[in-house]
């Protein structure tokens, strides 16, 4: 989903009945051409996946710090000591990335694809077990999904390993792990959300978390 504009919280004068007069929104980064957009872990610090700009570094303002040029989409990130480390989509490759990123000396690492893949990736999230694993689950078309161990702890692996593969709805486009409790959740055009166990040697089963009633609805991007 291509974000336009961004809106940032400003001032919030008063509550009670009046919160909602008394809020006031202003335009942050209004130029920003990405398709998606994170704060980075411990500070005001966004980073950005664009097909046009590349992964951004950008400050609490929205002006770029530091640019990973190519072609992205879907972005992760997840704190490692004083790095970051980051997942995209390179759409040119066709492949999934990661790549660390040093906030404060506003640089990239050497980045990390997985192997090309015999199907559409539609969208990937990261997650950090109890021992520091971190893994990388790909979402595909026609229900294909994946999971791949990617590093430890603030390093990244020189070779990426897949663990198993996993069954999803067939219009999956989206996941987002919850690392304390172990659960991806991905999920299924008009129908809602589903939750599976994280763990890569747990049981391949879901569980319902949000169904719409009215199935015209879809079930769009996590925040």
């Amino acid at each position: 989903m291509r974000i336009s504009k961004l809106y940032l919280l400003i001032a919030l004068a008063t509550c009670g009945p009046a919160m909602a007069a008394d809020l006031a929104l202003v335009p942050w980064a209004p130029n920003l051409n990405a398709e998606a957009v994170a704060f980075l872990p411990g500070g005001p610090q966004r980073l950005a996946a664009s097909t046009r700009d590349g992964l951004q570094l950008l400050d609490h303002q929205g002006a770029e710090l530091a640019r990973f040029k190519g072609n992205f989409s879907s972005l992760d990130t997840r704190a490692a000591g004083t790095q970051v480390l980051v997942a995209s989509l390179d759409n040119d490759r066709q492949q999934a990335l990661l790549v660390s990123l040093d906030a404060a000396s506003k640089t990239f690492g050497k980045p990390l694809y997985l192997p090309t893949r015999d199907y559409p990736v539609n969208g990937l999230c990261l997650f950090r077990d109890a021992a520091a694993n971190l893994f990388v689950f790909l979402v595909g078309e026609e229900g294909k999904g994946e999971q791949w161990l990617v590093g430890n702890g603030s390093t990244l692996l020189g070779e990426p390993q897949r663990v198993r593969g996993l069954p999803l709805p067939p219009s999956a486009q989206f996941c987002q792990v919850d690392d304390a409790t172990q659960q991806l959740l991905v999920n299924e055009e008009n129908v809602g959300w589903w939750a599976y166990p994280a763990h890569p040697e747990a049981e391949v089963k879901r569980t319902p978390v949000a169904l719409f009633d009215n199935p015209k609805r879809e079930a769009g991007a996590m925040a």
